[in-house]
């Protein structure tokens, strides 16, 4: 039976990307499919979740009858591997699928997803999905919708704290964080960058958080929105460039990016209105459909359930 072998960057700082990965093979491997993980740095381990995936070295053989999954990330390189026989490119940020190695004046005879080699592409979103359906309408795109822990990540008593995360557009996160800090509406409440915590360490902030500001724009999929809507946290954030279905009413509002001022008069009304017991009232009801939502939308069975249909099909 064909090995499944996916390809992964070394772990380094907290990634998203890296932990779906991780996820996928192990999600794999218990369902009994022969899952691999390399990687070039075996000393490099994830700090920031925990794993029961062992990686091989990536000089680790390919056979002719393996799947080779590669990270979008590799870009134009994804083309040089000749001697793989079946290619998957797992694409998590399809905004960025053309930024590594590309050129607008390449043919595109130079994008991997046209070689005849690449037999299906993985996205993590519709949107990435009708993005990528863009280049090559025939070419296979399958979305395998993330997931969220959910006896992690849920709601405790609140407290008046603002988190947010910084790897995205930080000339905005530090005016927007300056600013509130600065001025006076904000000044009885805590605002606590998540960057660099593990797993449990963001599940114990976001879970007590009252609000959770979002920054990224080109995102495939914002896993830190999800995890903030299962806490029961409010959400603001710059309006992505693809449409995101969480960054919406009911679950907060959407900010026209890169416009500081609107974003942080938006927080500063929040921090208002969370004084007034009526309103509070009626978001923790608006909070307990939102769960309700994400509960069944992004629950693990069904994420699980997406990838083994795939890869039963596959093989």
């Amino acid at each position: 039976m064909a090995r499944i072998v996916y390809f992964s960057p070394d772990p380094g700082e907290p990634s998203g990307g890296i932990e779906n990965i991780y996820k996928h093979v192990e999600i794999l491997k218990n369902a009994k499919f022969d899952a691999v993980l390399l990687q070039s740095n075996l000393d490099s381990k994830p700090s920031w979740f925990s794993t029961e995936v062992i990686p091989q070295s990536a000089d680790t053989s390919i056979l002719d009858e393996d799947i080779l999954v590669v990270p979008e990330g590799l870009g134009v390189w994804i083309r040089a591997l000749h001697s793989i026989r079946r290619k998957v490119i797992f694409n998590q940020g399809a905004y960025f699928s053309f930024s590594n190695g590309f050129d607008h004046r390449y043919h595109p005879s130079y994008i991997p997803y046209l070689d005849p080699s690449v037999v299906a592409t993985l996205v993590v979103s519709e949107d990435s999905k009708r993005y990528l359906e863009m280049l090559e309408p025939s070419h296979s795109i399958v979305c395998i919708p993330p997931s969220v822990n959910f006896n992690i990540f849920k709601p405790q008593t609140k407290k008046r704290s603002i988190c947010y995360m910084s790897r995205r557009n930080e000339r905005q996160v530090t005016q927007v964080v300056t600013l509130l800090r600065l001025r006076g509406a904000c000044r009885d409440w805590q605002i606590n960058c998540l960057e660099g915590l593990t797993r449990l360490e963001v599940a114990e902030e976001l879970s007590q958080a009252a609000l959770f500001l979002s920054f990224a724009t080109e995102e495939g999929f914002s896993l830190p929105l999800l995890e903030a809507i299962a806490c029961g946290a409010y959400i603001i954030g710059y309006r992505p460039m693809e449409y995101n279905e969480l960054l919406r009413e009911p679950f907060g509002n959407a900010i026209h990016f890169p416009n500081v001022r609107e974003y942080v008069l938006c927080v500063e009304k929040f921090c208002k209105n969370w004084e007034s017991n009526a309103w509070r009232v009626r978001w923790n009801h608006t909070s307990d459909l939102n769960r309700r939502f994400v509960r069944t939308t992004y629950s693990e069975i069904r994420s699980e359930q997406a990838l083994v249909k795939f890869w039963g099909s596959i093989l």
